[in-house]
This record gives structure tokens, sequence and C-alpha cells, in this order.
């Protein structure tokens, strides 16, 4: 159960540094929030 919480962060990291790396502006909303 924790390991599938650790793979489900892991990939939302992922994604999420792909929206970063795409979309600086993203990046600096979401340094701001």
């Amino acid at each position: 159960q924790e390991h599938l919480l650790w793979s489900n962060a892991a990939a939302a990291a992922l994604q999420l540094r792909g929206i970063a790396i795409c979309n600086p502006s993203v990046t600096d909303w979401l340094i701001k929030a």
C-alpha cells in the first residue's frame, strides 16, 4: 500500500517536472505559491 503511494508520488513528480520543463511560467507560479 505504501509502495503504491510512493510510486504515485514519483509519477506525479516526474509529470510536474515535465510540465515545468515545457512551461517555465508554471515553475514560477509554483515557486511563488
